[in-house]
């Protein structure tokens, strides 16, 4: 296989550990030759013991076979290339560093049978970009560092069963976004979201009664939207000046009420944060139930449609839903920073995520354009359209920059001729009320209308610009 190629092939080995257990990395060397170089390979057992696969960098991909009750502490650290694992459904304990910097590994479904995952179990998992945690499940706790140094993963789902979040569970999470905490949470530890610094969709439920110090410590976004009660400055003197750490002490109040409150009077916001938690059904009759208000925004100037287009299961039911009681302008709003819920939408890898940007692009812009009097208007917006990308993360900020800027010019020119019609007949009708319709000029009429008034002082948009 050529260095920088991924494939690989899928020659299975099926490996019976049995009741022998490989302690410490020396012990590797009791494995079989076949094992060591394999790179898919099946796990037969009741428990992986501790650092049995510890450094297998030619692991690819890996299958815990039914039956399998516990990884153990380290079972397949640094397997840098280990790219898929299936987690058997008996799985009981995921041991203590089980899969830490597995930097290939990209994504992770936790069955439901899982009630301990001990610290740092996916830390430093650098390209993990989803992870499945069981809705239904029995996971009461997520320990320390559990998805720390994730840079990659953007949105995590929290399900209803977790009761505690220890403390840096999500430091230094860089790209993460969105946050979906669960109303029954009591506990969220220490530096828990330090350095998530992309962090944005984020709410904590009331029933939190303990909170540990510097929560949001350079979590930036959040920090910036409120710098009233920002104290950046001592978290700088805090990462400078070791002497500093015993007098810093952020004890989140001000921060944990913002979050806390964040939703207040804005029923539409939390109902499309907490929908995951509900059936669908729930949700599309609660919206249906509270249509007023919708153009309303919170501090981070989110609409309903943006809160939704960033959660954890996008779903495009309720984005219609919301089309049918709301104004199309608060699928076009911007946020804080000029984002379109259509390009969160673009950028998520979340399950129904195209097929609600498709209906939103159907709905914001396709329709819309339909409108427009020139059929080589309509044609310039279809073939900016057929250049979006849906499959492609990372290049849409570009072209949808330019379909929405185009369109909205296109309208105000329409716009413009529409005015400038009804105030040429505005003008016709008044001179036909004092003159005989023969010595109407109707050229005059519309110079003298006050259209060029209004194009050359108010329109300027409608001048070409080369």
């Amino acid at each position: 296989m050529e260095e920088g190629d991924n494939s690989a092939p899928e020659e299975w080995y099926t490996y019976q550990l049995g009741d022998r257990s490989f302690n410490k990395l020396g012990d590797a060397a009791s494995h079989p030759e076949a094992v060591k170089i394999a790179t898919h390979l099946r796990v037969e057992a009741s428990r992986v013991a501790c650092n049995s696969f510890f450094r297998f960098h030619a692991l690819f991909a890996v299958d815990l076979l039914p039956g399998l009750q516990e990884i153990g502490d380290r079972a397949f650290q640094y397997c840098s290339n280990l790219q898929f694992i299936s987690i058997s459904s008996s799985v009981r304990v995921i041991g203590e560093r089980a899969f830490q910097a597995c930097s290939s590994l990209r994504t992770v479904t936790i069955p439901k049978s899982t009630s301990i995952i001990r610290s740092a179990a996916f830390g430093d998992c650098s390209a993990l970009t989803t992870v499945n945690l069981p809705k239904d499940g029995t996971l009461e706790v997520l320990a320390d560092f559990l998805f720390s140094n994730c840079s990659a993963l953007k949105v995590i789902h929290v399900p209803s069963s977790v009761k505690h979040i220890r403390k840096c569970v999500f430091s230094n999470c860089e790209e993460l976004e969105t946050i979906e905490l669960p109303v029954g949470i009591l506990s969220i530890g220490k530096r828990c979201f330090f350095d998530a610094c992309s962090l944005v969709n984020i709410i904590i439920p009331s029933t939190v009664d303990c909170i540990e110090d510097e929560l949001f410590v350079y979590a930036h976004e959040i920090r910036a939207a409120f710098p009233h009660i920002s104290n950046d400055d001592d978290a700088g003197r805090l990462a400078e000046d070791e002497d500093y750490e015993e007098d810093y002490d952020e004890t989140n109040t001000d921060f944990v009420n913002a979050m806390m409150t964040r939703f207040d009077d804005l029923p539409l916001h939390t109902m499309c944060y907490y929908h995951t938690y509900y059936p669908i059904e729930k949700t599309i009759n609660d919206i249906r139930n509270e249509v007023q208000d919708c153009d309303r925004v919170d501090v981070f100037k989110f609409t309903p449609v943006h809160v939704l287009a960033l959660s954890s299961e996008p779903n495009v039911q309720l984005f219609k839903e919301l089309a049918r009681c709301s104004a199309p302008s608060m699928f076009t709003a911007m946020d804080k920073w000029g984002m379109r819920p259509i390009e969160y939408l673009f950028k998520s890898r979340m399950p129904g995520a195209k097929a609600s940007a498709d209906f939103l692009i159907q709905y914001t812009v396709v329709d819309r354009s339909q409108w427009l009097g020139l059929d080589r208007w309509r044609t310039d917006i279809a073939n900016l359209v057929d250049l979006l990308d849906l499959s492609d993360h990372s290049t849409q900020d570009g072209p949808t920059l330019r379909l929405y800027g185009l369109l909205e010019k296109l309208e105000l020119v329409e716009s413009t001729s529409l005015v400038e019609t009804a105030l040429w007949k505005l003008h016709i009708d008044r001179t036909k009320s004092s003159s005989t319709p023969n010595n109407v000029d109707r050229s005059a009429c519309r110079i003298n209308c006050g259209a060029e008034i209004i194009i050359r002082n108010v329109l300027q948009f409608l001048l070409d610009d080369g």
